[in-house]
């Protein structure tokens, strides 16, 4: 499929799509949900048309992934009613980002369309910490995950460390990983939302305590971060033999982790992000804050449709930031992270 050129500074474009299938969830994590805010969902547009969305995007764009979030996407049956509508994207890989408290009793669906790499956001290993950030019940995301390895699934794991609140987790949630070879991404504290200022400072646990903290136990190495990634890496090695997996000899590779650095070591420059909100808004980037409403587009001929998509996505791609992310007031429940 031809790419379409954009006016797109920075010689870049958009590739990823980050589509937010509703804002409702199950959880209340606090670096998500602002406690004092409305919990009332905003009209949402229905799937098929968001699905309709997509599909515009990507005959204009060529995406190479798609990542369904929230909220919570596997909340209710609005993704099987979207995945229902998605036709076929050639060259796309369609993953999914969840809590899991519902994954389990949705294997078979996603199974069925597809849809093998999931991201599940996993605080803490203990029940009532797990609780705390975010409310639900470990034993379902525990349950959700070993499910989803034993059918082949391929599985990340996310977790947003907050000093004093999970920071005690970051290296039982590595050996977890680690035994189940799977990869765990850290994801740095964003200055989103109600977590500007006072709030951010206080929480933020960054790179550099991380992986002192790790590094305690293991040999940790950084990896070549690929062009566009979000997430530097860093393989992990046994620092002595009476550590973690005793089996392995001493500096054998064990896995590697991943770190979306976002704040102490910002990516903005090579992002290539587009996020479609629940509701139909675009978001070039995150930091920019500004939403671009494509409902309008719904109610035109095709043609007509995806000629306006076309200069709306070169407004979008404007707005990326060239070097670092600076905050926003979005909310990070309505765009899906």
């Amino acid at each position: 499929m031809a790419e379409v050129v954009l006016n797109r500074p920075w010689s870049r474009t958009f590739s990823t799509l980050r589509v937010s299938l509703t804002q409702a969830c199950n959880q209340t994590c606090s670096y998500c949900v602002d406690p004092k805010a409305s919990r009332a969902v905003s009209a949402e547009l229905p799937p098929e048309q968001l699905a309709l969305l997509v599909e515009w995007l990507h005959s204009s764009l060529g995406l190479h992934k798609i990542k369904l979030t929230g909220g919570e996407p596997l909340l209710g049956n609005r993704i099987n009613r979207f995945l229902a509508a998605l036709p076929p994207l050639a060259g796309v890989e369609l993953g999914l980002t969840t809590n899991g408290q519902r994954l389990e009793e949705k294997l078979p669906l996603l199974e069925s369309y597809g849809v093998r790499r999931i991201n599940v956001s996993l605080d803490s290993l203990d029940p009532v910490r797990f609780n705390q950030i975010g409310g639900g019940r470990l034993e379902l995301t525990l349950q959700g995950i070993e499910a989803a390895l034993a059918r082949g699934f391929s599985l990340k794991l996310n977790q947003v460390p907050m000093k004093g609140i999970n920071d005690l987790d970051c290296m039982p949630l590595l050996e977890f990983a680690l035994h189940r070879k799977m990869e765990l991404r850290f994801i740095e504290l964003m200055p989103m939302g109600h977590l500007q200022g006072e709030g951010f400072a206080r929480l933020f646990y960054g790179l550099e305590e991380l992986v002192a903290n790790l590094g305690s136990r293991y040999k940790v190495t950084e990896l070549m971060r690929p062009f566009g990634s979000t997430a530097l890496l860093f393989a992990v090695s046994k620092r002595t033999k009476d550590l973690a997996l005793e089996d392995r000899p001493v500096g054998s590779p064990q896995g590697r982790f991943g770190v979306i650095a976002n704040h102490s070591r910002p990516f903005c420059g090579d992002c290539d992000r587009l996020r479609l909100s629940a509701n139909g808004e675009l978001v070039g980037c995150l930091s920019s804050g500004a939403k671009f409403d494509l409902k309008p587009l719904l109610s035109l001929p095709a043609p007509e449709a995806q000629s306006a998509l076309r200069q709306i996505l070169a407004q979008a791609l404007a707005t990326k930031q060239p070097l670092a992310f600076v905050g926003s007031d979005l909310g990070m429940k309505t765009i899906g992270g």
